[in-house]
C-alpha cells in the first residue's frame, strides 16, 4: 500500500476511533450511577423537552433516609444555600451552605420561583415533598446573546431503600436554539456541540449530587449518634 494511502486509512481509522470514543464517554456521563432501568424508564418532566440535546439520568446512593436528603433539595438556588457544586462557577463565589436553613425550609410551591443567577432561574413544575421535585426553565439565557433560547427540565427524585438509605435520581434535558448570526449560536445547538455540553454538566453535576451526598449522610450521622438506642431501634 502506498504511504499516502496508508497514511488516509490511519487517518480514517483515527477519526473513527475517536468518534466511538466520544459516544462512548458521552453515554457514559450522562449515566453515571444510574441502573438500565432508572436510564431509560419514563418520568416527571420529559415531556418539558422531548427532543433534548443534551439529556441524562444520574444516580447517587445515600446512607440517609429520603426525609434526611430532601431538605437540602428544597433550599438549593443562587444565594439561597447554594448548588453544592463549583460555588466559584455558580453562586458567585459565595460558598454553598453546610447545615439545613429552616427558613428555607417552608414548601416550596408548584410556580415558585428558583434562582440560578441575577434575574435568571428556574420555575418549580412539580413537588412531593420527600420524594419528588421537578425545575422547568424555558425562554432566552440572560446574558448569553449567542443562546435565543433553552427549554430545560430538571428533575430530582429520592427513592427510599430501606428504612436509612436512599437514592437520588437527576434526571436533566435541555435543548438549545442558538443565535443563527453569531458562529458560536450556530455551533451551539449542533449535535457535536453536545458532547461539550454534557461534559461541562457533568462536571458540575458530579460534585451537586456528591455534595447532596456528603451532607445529608453527615447530617443524619449526626442526628442518629444523638439519639438514644432505644429511639433508633
Amino acid at each position: 500500500m502506498r504511504p499516502s494511502r496508508l497514511r488516509t486509512w490511519s487517518e480514517a481509522v483515527a477519526a473513527v476511533a475517536g468518534a466511538v470514543a466520544c459516544i462512548v464517554t458521552a453515554r457514559t456521563l450522562r449515566r453515571w450511577g444510574a441502573t438500565s432501568d432508572e436510564a431509560s424508564r419514563s418520568m416527571p418532566g420529559d415531556d418539558e423537552v422531548p427532543l433534548p440535546l443534551v439529556g441524562s439520568t444520574r444516580v447517587v446512593a445515600i446512607h440517609a433516609p429520603a426525609e434526611a436528603v430532601w431538605p437540602w433539595l428544597v433550599q438549593m438556588g443562587w444565594r439561597r444555600a447554594g448548588w453544592y457544586s463549583y460555588d466559584a462557577i455558580d453562586n458567585d463565589h459565595i460558598p454553598s451552605a453546610d447545615n439545613v436553613i429552616a427558613e428555607l425550609q417552608a414548601g416550596l410551591q408548584v410556580g415558585d420561583f428558583v434562582p440560578e443567577g441575577a434575574n435568571a432561574g428556574w420555575t418549580v413544575k412539580a413537588v412531593d415533598p420527600g420524594h419528588l421535585f421537578l425545575l422547568t426553565s424555558h425562554g432566552p439565557m440572560i446574558g448569553v446573546d449567542w443562546i435565543e433560547s433553552r427549554d430545560s427540565s430538571w428533575l430530582f427524585l429520592i427513592e427510599a431503600v430501606g428504612s436509612e438509605r436512599s437514592r437520588l435520581i437527576e434526571r436533566s434535558r435541555t435543548a438549545v436554539k442558538g443565535n443563527p448570526n453569531s458562529l458560536l449560536g450556530v455551533l451551539a445547538g449542533s449535535r457535536f456541540a453536545g458532547f461539550g455540553w454534557a461534559l461541562g454538566d457533568f462536571v458540575m453535576a458530579h460534585r451537586h449530587m456528591n455534595g447532596i451526598k456528603r451532607r445529608a449522610e453527615h447530617e443524619w450521622r449526626t442526628m442518629s449518634s444523638s439519639q438514644p438506642v432505644a429511639a433508633r431501634t
